[in-house]
């Protein structure tokens, strides 16, 4: 992705903006995209661990 991007942004620009430019949208499309997965996971976790305090002192057996 950096290199063609790099590549399409050099024919236009000069290499050191196109350069700078393609870094800087891979690193945030990357972070973005890290994030998107934390909170996900965060969501998840948080989710399972209110199920488990709320059903904490649940009989599951009836006795």
């Amino acid at each position: 992705m950096f290199y063609l991007l790099l590549l399409s942004l050099s024919e236009q620009i000069p290499f050191y903006t196109a350069y700078l430019i393609a870094a800087l949208a891979v690193t945030i499309m990357m972070t973005l995209y890290s994030r998107s997965l934390l909170i996900g996971s965060i969501g998840s976790f948080v989710v399972v661990a209110l199920i488990m305090f709320l059903t904490r002192k649940l009989d599951w057996y009836g006795e």
